[in-house]
């Protein structure tokens, strides 16, 4: 009886301790200009599924699975300035389900312009 008692709290604890420690790292550029693209990437693992949006008008380009520990890669389109937040939804294989997100500070893009006529200095 003993033996089956301690069978029982390991594989309780296996469980609780996998459930517990699920961690998701949300990756990427801190900084970007309106208009560009810049890849961010989702990783952990015992991920069934991940959701991603973009604030502030940005636009999520594609999804690429990378691989069961290697998780996700998303290419962001910036298409205004200001600040912004790309986020992640993730679930995994217990139904745990995670919000991630990173900060973006999306700036214009600075046109050179031009001198007419004559300057003097």
């Amino acid at each position: 009886m003993k033996t089956f008692k301690w069978i029982l709290v390991l594989v309780f604890g296996f469980f609780t301790a996998h459930a517990i420690s699920a961690q998701y790292t949300l990756s990427g550029p801190s900084n970007a200009n309106a208009g560009e693209t810049k890849d961010y990437y989702l990783s952990g693992t015992d991920i069934a599924y991940a959701n991603w949006s973009v604030s502030n008008g940005g636009t999520v380009v594609s999804v690429t699975y990378l691989g069961w520990n290697n998780g996700y890669k998303a290419q962001i389109r910036f298409n205004n300035s200001g600040p912004t937040a790309v986020s992640c939804q993730v679930g995994d294989e217990f139904n745990n389900v995670y919000r991630l997100f990173k900060r973006v500070s999306v700036c214009n893009v600075l046109n050179s312009g031009s001198i007419s006529g004559t300057q003097t200095v």
